[in-house]
């Protein structure tokens, strides 16, 4: 027999329904035959739907379900088929059709209609062996297909009745089909998982970057508020304080001059009180009657200048001038940084606007400060050196008044102790300062050096800046050397004024909150004042050394009365 014939035979005994070896077939009143099985499962589902049977190969409609009839001879050439299969072993026992036989199989009417009658996929399980996820629930066949439109798989008999009009494929088609859209999606997934990434890395930079923003803005701000006090004690020291020193020398020399008017006055008074003594004492009638014209009457004292005995009168004016100049300013501050805070708040710059409390406001000044230095004398107090916290290369003498670099001290051994700084040139006094007005004065004979207030509990042992004076909140200090800077915090301030004294006094107003440094003098040049702060609790003067610096704490205890 040719292929060809066996070809053309095969595909007569098809079933249309299960594309496989007809089963028991069974031919219905329009002449074609399915596997009585099939039909009758094709029959039930359309009943269950309440539509009419139909033939699932000419649509045609049987108003009653036909009686089925068996086609014997088909009957026969199926089991003639089956025994020639064996004998040739070209197939399996069970009811699926052999690939070779899928492929040389001619198409049938009913595959005419790619969409409702999928090809055959080339899958050999049966139902037996297949698991339950691969089964039709609805008609217990195979799961060989895939609907496209509901995105499930299902079996021949779904493709040919539930889905009859969906676009469908074999499971082995979509698979390849799904394959190429994982693929995409996989391409997809992993260029979004770099976007995002990207994104949030750049959100993390971004942050950072706001953040060091922020430092830059406060440092900023702080260096603005910073220089505008700065400002104002340089205007302090060049123009308020001259113009206080031009009306002392106004007004005395007011005084001095009517002090002389009164001198010469006295003194031609006494010469005619002697002049009248001795006329007194004369005998002579003719000398006495000469003489008593011009000695017969006192001359007039000169007008002299009013001198208010109020030592505060003459000054009242430009303390008045001050203190109005203080007040506006600070009204002035207050409106300025209510503004600022409007100002950014409107911009979106923060959810919470700045508060104008939370800012420092500058205030004038509403008690005397003492300008001389006999005034600040009034408040010395006595200091001495702890040689226990003196870093190891610090030499101190003078009963512990005065230290020095001593690069020969470094090979004499020095003993430990919890309170000596290892790694820095600095030393602390013994005496911690909390009243109400201190005042000290050191002496420097070198081109470097640093003066500073701390906490006791100041790092002692680190190497980084927070064992520094001004490196941290537990110190203040002023840095002299070709120039003045104030540093805390880490932060630092350059001065303007340029060293021109040995000596620096140090005053400290512990429950104001201030530390003000001045060069001394008779008049005492006003260096720096701190903004106003709250000390936790006392503080110890300090001092840093640089090569060839000796600093010498001033005895003030002759000087002070």
């Amino acid at each position: 027999m040719a292929v060809s014939g066996v070809s053309v035979r095969m595909a007569h005994l098809s079933c249309p329904l299960c594309q496989e070896m007809l089963r028991s077939p069974a031919t219905i009143p329009c002449g074609h035959t399915f596997c009585s099985l099939c039909i009758q499962d094709f029959w039930d589902n359309e009943e269950k739907h309440d539509r009419f049977c139909s033939c699932p190969e000419c649509q045609y409609t049987f108003h009653q379900r036909p009686n089925l009839i068996k086609n014997i001879a088909l009957a026969e050439m199926v089991e003639a088929m089956e025994k020639s299969r064996w004998r040739n072993n070209v197939g399996s026992v069970g009811k699926h059709r052999p690939a070779a036989a899928c492929h040389q199989a001619g198409p049938s009417p009913s595959q005419t209609q790619e969409k409702a009658r999928p090809m055959k996929s080339p899958q050999t399980t049966t139902v037996s062996e297949a698991p339950k996820s691969r089964v039709c629930p609805t008609h217990g066949r195979l799961l060989e297909v895939y609907c496209c439109d509901d995105d499930q798989c299902i079996c021949l008999l779904c493709a040919l009745v539930e889905h009859k009009s969906h676009s469908t494929l074999f499971v082995n088609e979509g698979w390849s089909r799904k394959q190429k859209q994982l693929q995409d999606l996989k391409k997809e997934s992993k260029e979004r998982i770099k976007k995002r990434e990207k994104e949030q890395k750049d959100l993390t930079e971004s942050i950072q970057r706001i953040k060091e923003g922020s430092r830059a803005a406060e440092e900023h701000c702080e260096g603005v508020l910073a220089g505008l006090i700065d400002s104002l004690q340089r205007h302090y020291s060049t123009t308020v304080r001259e113009l206080i020193w031009a009306q002392e020398t106004a007004v005395v020399a007011q005084a001095e001059s009517s002090l002389c008017n009164l001198e010469t006055d006295i003194a031609n008074l006494k010469k005619k009180d002697t002049e009248l003594e001795e006329l007194s004492q004369t005998d002579d009638n003719i000398h006495f009657l000469q003489s008593w014209p011009s000695l017969s009457t006192l001359s007039e004292p000169q007008n002299l200048s009013s001198v208010s005995t109020d030592p505060h009168l003459p000054f009242e004016a430009i303390r008045t001038a001050i203190s109005e100049f203080g007040d506006r300013l600070e009204a002035f501050c207050e409106e300025e940084i209510n503004t600022v805070s409007q100002t950014v708040a409107g911009n979106g710059g923060s959810q919470y606007p700045v508060k104008p409390e939370q800012l420092p406001v500058i205030s004038a000044a509403q008690t005397l400060e003492p300008t001389t230095r006999p005034e600040f004398l009034q408040y010395a107090c006595e200091l001495t050196l702890d040689p226990n916290t003196a870093h190891k290369d610090l030499s101190i003498s003078m009963e512990d008044r005065m230290v020095r670099w001593d690069p020969k001290k470094q090979k004499v051994p020095v003993q430990p102790h919890p309170e000596r700084f290892t790694n820095r040139h600095q030393v602390m006094c013994r005496e911690g300062l909390e009243s109400e007005r201190c005042y000290w004065e050191v002496e420097m004979m070198g081109n470097k050096a640093e003066i500073a207030l701390a906490y006791l509990g100041i790092n002692r042992k680190s190497r980084s800046k927070t064992s520094a004076f001004g490196g941290s909140d537990q110190s203040w200090s002023l840095d002299c050397s070709k120039g003045y800077s104030v540093s805390h915090n880490s932060k630092s301030i350059l001065l303007s004024a340029t060293p021109s004294q040995h000596k620096i006094g140090v005053y400290l107003k512990f429950k104001e909150g201030t530390i003000a440094f001045y060069e001394v003098s008779d008049r005492m040049k006003f260096l720096y004042r701190t903004q106003k702060c709250t000390f936790t609790e006392p503080l110890y003067p300090g001092f840093w050394l640089g090569d060839e610096s000796p600093i010498t704490l001033c005895n003030l205890r002759h000087k002070r009365f």
